[in-house]
């Protein structure tokens, strides 16, 4: 895993940026705000997905959003529930089940040697432990994949 110091929406123009994001069909902060602030579609379409299925079919599944000609936005519904208390809301088996759904998109529609990009996803308000989280991306999604990191 490369690690990269910056904003990587500032810096991306092609492959496949992950996120997590929750399966409450509320998309108002952290990484997922800033996403959909740049690219609307990718808000319009997680509240189309998240329409008439429940919280818990949501869980560990994948929507993949194109953004520009050659890049994607991969939500991977990684947690059931968000908030701002001092808790765990990743679900380790959710965003892992999500992630083998990225490797296996991506060799579908031939993004099989894209770049991969992605914040400290579910550590931050997820509350999640990165070196596990860490583990699964390197485990799961098995290609080149960038770390980007904010600077304070």
């Amino acid at each position: 895993m490369n690690r990269r110091p910056g904003n990587l929406l500032d810096f991306v123009k092609a492959g496949v940026i992950l996120q997590q994001v929750n399966c409450q069909d509320k998309m108002g902060s952290g990484f997922a705000k800033a996403v959909f602030e740049k690219w609307p579609v990718v808000k319009t379409d997680y509240h189309e997905y998240c329409q008439g299925r429940t919280s818990a079919n949501l869980l560990g599944q994948l929507l993949v959003v194109k953004v520009a000609p050659e890049l994607y936005v991969a939500n991977l519904f990684g947690q059931l529930e968000y908030g701002k208390f001092p808790r765990r809301y990743t679900s380790y088996d959710a965003l892992d089940d999500a992630l083998l759904k990225v490797r296996s998109h991506m060799d579908d529609v031939g993004l099989d040697s894209a770049d991969v990009h992605h914040p400290l996803m579910g550590a931050g308000l997820g509350g999640g432990n990165w070196p596990v989280i860490e583990a699964l991306i390197h485990q799961r999604v098995g290609v080149y994949t960038t770390l980007w990191t904010l600077i304070p």
